[in-house]
């Protein structure tokens, strides 16, 4: 079975170009806050890719989602931003761009770190 991933997300170039380079993944969009936050509630998603713009999100999943993994992407990334979203609970910090490298370096290895640690977790409570 495919990973699902939500992007959050209403840019349709860099959409587009998401749903190309990340096809092995189950992508679902959100084009804005209040369309992912009922998603959020309905579904589990494996990675939740969010514009750094989309704060009530990262909030939001950070109260109400906790064990959900978030990649956060910006236009133009500073250390403030960064330290933002990891204080949100974010795993990852990207600049949003349209080399594929770099976006699937980041998003296998957000999915990796995720396997992992629900792995430990579920090793955890057999315990």
């Amino acid at each position: 079975m495919k990973q699902r991933i939500l992007i959050v997300d209403d840019q349709p170039e860099w959409l587009e170009f998401a749903k190309d380079e990340l096809r092995e993944y189950k992508l679902e969009v959100a084009k804005s806050s209040e369309a992912a936050l009922p998603k959020l509630e309905k579904e589990r998603y494996d990675l939740i890719i969010t514009n750094i713009r989309r704060l009530d999100v990262l909030q939001a999943i950070a109260e109400k989602y906790p064990d959900n993994h978030v990649v956060v992407m910006t236009i133009s990334p500073s250390t403030q931003e960064a330290a933002t979203a990891y204080r949100l609970g974010a795993m990852d910090y990207f600049p949003r761009s349209f080399r594929s490298q770099s976006v699937l370096a980041v998003v296998e290895e957000a999915m990796r770190k995720a396997i992992q640690q629900k792995s430990t977790l579920t090793n955890a409570q057999r315990a």
